[in-house]
């Protein structure tokens, strides 16, 4: 399995992610799970191949010293190259999406059979998330494609088609060739319908498979997209942390950007 954590050049919000992995510890189980773990800090464009001395140096200190990587097995460092066009939101987290699923040698060399998309603002909030992670994507969900969360924010008039979707930050199947197939597929059809898609690889899938023709081409992929309470979605809107923990004894991360401690 691999965690990836892509990010732009504004490091400041990965930083404090992993920064909270040092109380909140990915592991706390005997079983060794960091033997079978490995992490990719993927970046947008390779700050290694800057001019931008700080933001290595903050990378490389990043990966050198923080106490919560040493949770995974190897740590990598990955560069999606995206021009600078395609580096900006939403566009560029999903072009870095399809590169890393599709096409990147490492991942395909490496043969993980899971990914863990985690992105910058999806926070864990109790310790022993990595385990869950794990022990939801090789024992608990049987042969999904896509395990994360539905939304949990109310959904504005314009959102309500998408509504079902699960969001960006999921477990994704690497080792089922027909999933791979699909969003190669998807990635052909991406480009001429951003709008559509809203530039975003998530309500893409979503809207991709919905538009399969007959139906029954649906049906048979659909059970393959399966919601957890592991991750919860709620996005811009103000949640408090220690609501979540009382009320929601399953959930482990929570995406979003209006996050109270």
């Amino acid at each position: 399995m691999v965690v990836v954590m892509p990010f732009a050049h504004d490091i400041d919000m990965l930083e404090q992610n992993i920064h909270r992995w040092t109380t909140l510890k990915p592991c706390t189980q005997r079983w060794p799970v960091w033997k079978h773990v490995d992490l990719i800090l993927y970046q947008s464009q390779d700050a290694f191949a800057s001019d931008d001395d700080q933001l290595k140096g903050r990378i490389d200190r990043l990966m050198r010293l923080s106490e919560g990587l040493k949770a995974f097995r190897h740590v990598h460092y990955l560069s999606a190259d995206l021009t600078k066009y395609d580096d900006k939101y939403r566009l560029g987290p999903s072009r870095m999406f399809f590169q890393i699923m599709t096409e990147t040698r490492l991942v395909q060399e490496e043969a993980y059979n899971y990914l863990f998309w985690m992105e910058p603002d999806c926070w864990p909030v109790r310790p022993g998330w990595l385990d869950e992670l794990y022990w939801a994507a090789t024992v608990g969900a049987g042969h999904f494609w896509v395990l994360g969360s539905i939304t949990r924010s109310p959904v504005p008039d314009e959102y309500a088609h998408i509504q079902e979707h699960i969001n960006g930050n999921a477990i994704y199947r690497l080792d089922d060739p027909v999933f791979i197939d699909f969003l190669r597929r998807l990635h052909a059809n991406f480009d001429n319908n951003l709008t559509k898609y809203l530039a975003s690889f998530d309500t893409a899938i979503f809207l991709f498979c919905r538009s399969l023709k007959p139906f029954t081409e649906q049906a048979k992929i659909w059970h393959k997209f399966v919601y957890t309470n592991l991750i919860q979605n709620v996005y811009r809107t103000p949640t408090r942390i220690s609501d979540i923990l009382e009320r929601e004894k399953q959930t482990f991360l929570l995406h979003g950007r209006d996050l109270i401690e």
